[in-house]
């Protein structure tokens, strides 16, 4: 959901800028002054890489504006500073422009997707978490509670603060198999021990007394 919000908010501002060029663009010669890389890793590692460039242009009115571009790699390595490049600008606001015809709204136009689907995904794991935390609450509040013997546990590609997680699994005495959410091998109890389940008499589910 924060995904979703963030992602909306940035499509939001980068189509009104598109807007904004579309209605009042005016055309300028910008000289490039220069040019930097950024680069970033996200939470797998992976190399994120973005292109920047300085340009400084006249507007027809006031004075001369310094601005600075996110580029694709293309773009950035075809503007070494002190090269002439197109750039269209806001007429009553210089400081909004684009070196690249387009990019705002495209870019716009993808985060907007993007907060689309963050959207749905939100919605549909809120609505998953609802009908499993509902169960949970009927177990506890009003369930039958059954002993259960353990089968085993599940490893799971899951880890959280850098420790694997698994799942129990257990029979309980009515010959119902259930399994427990994520937790750490070192709080399961060993296969064959007994524990005890409450079970949601609405879905049938059975819940481990240490998920309560």
């Amino acid at each position: 959901m924060l995904f979703a919000l963030i992602a909306g908010a940035i499509a939001s501002h980068e189509l009104r800028t598109a807007e904004l060029l579309d209605i009042y663009g005016i055309e300028a010669t910008a000289t490039i002054t220069a040019r930097d890389i950024r680069r970033s890793r996200d939470s797998e590692g992976n190399e994120r890489v973005e292109y920047y460039v300085t340009a400084r242009f006249q507007p027809a009115t006031g004075p001369e504006v310094t601005t600075r571009h996110s580029v694709s790699r293309t773009r950035y390595e075809a503007l070494p500073p002190g090269t002439e490049t197109p750039l269209r600008y806001v007429g009553h606001d210089p400081a909004i422009s684009e070196i690249e015809p387009g990019r705002a709204a495209l870019t716009g136009r993808i985060l907007g997707w993007l907060a689309a689907a963050g959207m749905v995904v939100a919605l549909g794991i809120a609505f998953w978490v609802g009908r499993r935390k509902a169960s949970l609450f009927r177990a506890a509040r009003r369930g039958e509670v059954r002993q259960a013997r353990v089968t085993g546990r599940v490893v799971t590609n899951t880890r959280i603060n850098g420790h694997r997680q698994y799942r129990l699994t257990w029979t309980d005495a009515a010959g119902s198999a259930g399994r427990s959410g994520l937790f750490r091998a070192e709080v399961l109890p060993p296969e064959g021990s007994v524990i005890v389940v409450y079970v949601d008499g609405r879905s049938g589910r059975g819940w481990w007394e240490e998920e309560l």
